[in-house]
C-alpha cells in the first residue's frame, strides 16, 4: 500500500510507464514550516553532549546501506559517551529505508515487543 502510494504520487501512472504529471500541483507547501522542520531534524552543534545527557536506555538504528552517512561509525563514536545506548546496523538498509523498509520496521517493532 504505502509503495503503491509513493508511486502514485511520485507523477507515474499506475503501471510505472509512464509520467503522468499534472500541468499544476494538487497541493501546497508552506515554506517557513518546512525550514523549522529541517532545523528540528538535524543534531544540535554540541550532539555529543545530547548524547551524553540520555538517561534511559536508548537504540540507534543505522541502515548499513546509508548513502549519506558513513554507517559503521555509529557505534564507535556514540556507544564509549553512553553506556545506556546501542547502535545497531540493520543491513540491506539505506538512509530513507530505515523508515520505511520492512525489515527496518520489522526490527524496530521486535525491539519495541522486547523492552
Amino acid at each position: 500500500m504505502l509503495k503503491e502510494h509513493l508511486t502514485l504520487n511520485a507523477g507515474l501512472d499506475n503501471d510505472g510507464s509512464a509520467p503522468a504529471v499534472p500541468p499544476a500541483p494538487t497541493f501546497s507547501v508552506d515554506l517557513s514550516s518546512t525550514w523549522r522542520a529541517l532545523l528540528n531534524f538535524r543534531p544540535h552543534e554540541d550532539y555529543l553532549a545530547d548524547v551524553a545527557a540520555i538517561t534511559r536506555p536508548a537504540l540507534v538504528l543505522v541502515g548499513a546501506a546509508d548513502e549519506l552517512f558513513v554507517a559503521e561509525r555509529y557505534a564507535p563514536l556514540l556507544e564509549p559517551r553512553q553506556p545506556l545506548l546501542r547502535a545497531r546496523l540493520l543491513p540491506g538498509v539505506n538512509h530513507i529505508g530505515i523508515v520505511i523498509d520492512q525489515p527496518a520496521l520489522d526490527f524496530v517493532a521486535a525491539a519495541i515487543n522486547a523492552s
